[in-house]
């Protein structure tokens, strides 16, 4: 079924949502109905945007500055990019989902935030990273945009003693509608994996479903974040995958050995249904443990 609307020559096909302002025509991009106590999203014509860090940026800054290299993500056409950040393309409330991975040759602390048109939204995520291991900070925030406002992610360091480098392809933030569900875990006890790959087993955050150690996609994305740490020790090497319905999407780099943390990220299409896990890999035949504090989360 289709709608029509009578020019005063003939009917001409709707083929956008549209209310007059008085002055000039506005397109509706989401609708809404009161329950009583609350506005409960009915449509959403939002499009999902995003970047992705392009190339590694190295810094030993304490003062916030702009990621450099962010580039469009690839599967997330439409994106405007502008002084590396995303540019809206429409107004209204809205999710993000941000990641970061980073590496040093020393230890220090790394913060990692979203900012509007320079302001930060919310509070920065904050992560140890060390000399012996990856550092991924994850996080989300929920804001209102006017069309032009641009999102950027900036990055600083605790001590400028050592630089930090932010790595590229597994630092990235996307734009979703604010109805865009999340899923989010963590290990609340330490775990100790066989001999090979075996799926990490994550508490679910309130509102996130659970199939066994696979957390299932509640809605459709054309490109969301992926993106796992994980706290260890281990006597030799060894790293962490994503997987989407049985299929691995993403492997982390090696993790070293001892007491350390890894961590990974991709931006891939889900569909609702869709099941994603976390698996480690256990090549030391001696004593592995994964600690708490280890998370994954679907943004």
């Amino acid at each position: 079924m289709s709608a029509h609307a009578w020019d005063g020559n003939s009917y001409k096909k709707i083929t956008q949502r549209a209310y007059w302002t008085g002055s000039e025509w506005r397109n509706i991009t989401s609708s809404h109905l009161w329950t009583g106590t609350e506005w409960k999203l009915l449509f959403s014509s939002f499009t999902p945007t995003g970047i992705i860090l392009g190339a590694n940026f190295q810094t030993s800054t304490v003062t916030t500055v702009t990621i450099p290299g962010m580039i469009a993500n690839p599967g997330l056409p439409g994106t405007v990019v502008q002084g590396n950040g995303v540019v809206s393309a429409t107004s209204g409330p809205v999710r993000i989902g941000f990641t970061g991975h980073f590496t040093t040759t020393s230890n220090n602390t790394a913060y990692l935030g979203i900012y509007k048109n320079g302001t930060l939204i919310g509070t920065e995520s904050a992560g140890s990273v060390n000399y012996n291991g990856a550092l991924q900070l994850m996080g989300m925030a929920n804001t209102t945009l006017a069309v032009g406002d641009v999102l950027t992610l900036g990055y600083r360091n605790q001590s400028g003693a050592f630089a930090t480098t932010v790595v590229a392809n597994r630092t990235m933030m996307t734009i979703s509608a604010e109805d865009q569900p999340v899923a989010i875990g963590g290990t609340e006890v330490d775990q100790t994996p066989p001999v090979g790959w075996s799926d990490i087993a994550f508490t679910p955050n309130p509102g996130t479903i659970m199939d066994g150690t696979s957390f299932v996609v509640q809605k459709s994305h054309p490109s969301a974040i992926l993106t796992a740490n994980v706290n260890c020790r281990s006597d030799n090497k060894s790293a962490i995958r994503i997987l989407v319905n049985g299929n691995v999407v993403n492997t982390s780099s090696d993790i070293g050995g001892y007491d350390v943390r890894g961590g990974t990220a991709v931006s891939y299409p889900l569909a609702a249904g869709d099941r994603v896990k976390v698996q480690y890999n256990r090549i030391s035949q001696f004593g592995t443990t994964i600690y708490t504090r280890s998370g994954f989360a679907v943004l």
